[in-house]
């Protein structure tokens, strides 16, 4: 497998950083999902160097972020 599309699951905090130990996966979109918006999910998901989404959203109760950790 070289690209796996997990767009628009309803995910929130499953590892898909761990999905980049595939050996031939090159190419890995995760966009529009409820991504938390704690620190470790965030910079764990900013270091995978096959995404392919370019705008990842995190989700609050108070609403949606641009994924960022400060």
């Amino acid at each position: 497998m070289q690209t796996l599309t997990l767009y628009s699951n309803m995910l929130s905090v499953y590892p898909v950083w761990k999905l980049a130990t595939l050996p031939r996966l090159t190419a890995l979109s995760v966009g529009d999902n409820n991504w938390s918006c704690d620190c470790h999910i965030v910079r764990k998901l900013q270091m995978l160097t096959i995404l392919t989404d370019s705008n990842l959203l995190c989700h609050t109760e108070s609403g949606i972020l641009k994924l960022s950790c400060f």
